[in-house]
């Protein structure tokens, strides 16, 4: 059987692809994380686009606007994170679908928001 490995580079990831026999993997590197910061807007539902295996860490306020932190590798390929933002006392929709991340406070304190992604991208979400 024969086991041929192959370093692909592009500007969105760097894989090697092992063909053994008639079976083609892709395997990505998984070494080279950083923390990245993402914006974030004060609305009900977003998406952003992550790097695959990304975790997110926290969000939080910097000079006056919510961004979130996440451990990424850069040289995998992006994927949609949903994000949602209730305010203290909403109804949260899908709750057992949502992962907290978590609580923002807006104006000292005044407004509160809290911070969830979501477990599973629904397909009649956003």
């Amino acid at each position: 059987m024969n086991t041929n490995i192959f370093n692909i580079k592009s500007q969105k990831a760097e894989r090697s692809i092992v063909n053994i026999g008639s079976d083609m993997k892709i395997k990505y590197p998984d070494d080279e994380k950083t923390i990245w910061k993402y914006p974030l807007k004060i609305t009900d539902k977003q998406l952003l686009q992550l790097p695959i295996r990304s975790e997110i860490l926290t969000v939080q306020m910097q000079n006056g606007r919510p961004q979130l932190w996440a451990l990424v590798n850069p040289k995998l390929p992006n994927e949609e994170k949903q994000i949602y933002i209730y305010g203290t006392g909403h109804k949260l929709s899908n709750s057992n679908n949502l992962k907290y991340i978590s609580t923002l406070q807006i104006d000292n304190g005044l407004l509160m928001f809290h911070v969830f992604e979501s477990k599973n991208r629904l397909p009649e979400e956003i």
